[in-house]
């Protein structure tokens, strides 16, 4: 799955998405890849926390 562009989306759901992301990295098989910019991101966690 690719997921691109998450730090332009809402902070509270890139930070939902992120965290469901987490949630099934443990399933064999599934591969993600999150194409983000992480400093514009890293602000909306920040928002969110």
């Amino acid at each position: 799955m690719f997921v691109d562009e998450l730090d332009r989306c809402r902070p509270s759901y890139a930070v939902e998405m992120l965290e469901s992301i987490k949630h099934i990295f443990d399933i064999k098989g599934i591969v993600f890849v999150v194409a983000t910019d992480s400093e514009q991101l890293q602000h909306g966690v920040k928002a969110i926390y």
